[in-house]
């Protein structure tokens, strides 16, 4: 699992999706974690559709002042697009987050838009699409850190 060998991640959408799949798989033992668009008969459906579909949509989160992407927006009120249906099912939010993939984001309501894994040199997952944000000008303020600690990782492997 990437997490384990401290690669910088950065998972958007179904990346965020499948960030939390491999978790509650590999880390809490859910053999039969699945994802409601892909197995929807699964026993345990950790990525399930959302009540409201993100298809499209610009919407406000809460980031939480001790976490990395706090660090990187420097607000806590952030507003972002998204192309989402699916995220983290309600089911597992908390078994999610005390097994260690801390859910960092959340819109009001507290659906977790967010997740990163505190210890590692760069661990983020996001519901939302940074390069929706990005222009040829200007890079969304999450892609220069993911680079730079990229560049980082690739210099401690040679």
């Amino acid at each position: 699992m990437i997490c384990e060998n401290n690669i910088p991640l950065l998972g958007i959408c179904g990346g965020f999706q499948y960030i939390i799949m491999e978790y509650a798989r590999n880390k809490m033992m859910l053999d039969n974690a699945g994802h409601e668009e892909r197995d929807p008969h699964a026993n345990q459906i950790v990525i399930s559709k959302l009540a409201c579909s993100l298809v499209g949509q610009k919407g406000e989160f809460i980031v939480k002042k001790t976490s990395r992407i706090f660090d990187i927006y420097q607000v806590e009120n952030v507003i972002e697009q998204f192309r989402c249906n699916y995220g983290l099912s309600s089911d597992y939010e908390k078994q999610i987050h005390e097994a260690g993939l801390r859910i960092v984001g959340t819109d009001y309501i507290g659906n977790p838009r967010i997740i990163e894994l505190p210890e590692h040199k760069f661990f983020i997952g996001t519901l939302f699409v940074p390069q929706l944000s990005s222009t040829s000008n200007s890079t969304h303020c999450i892609v220069d850190p993911f680079i730079t600690n990229c560049l980082m990782s690739a210099r401690e492997l040679s």
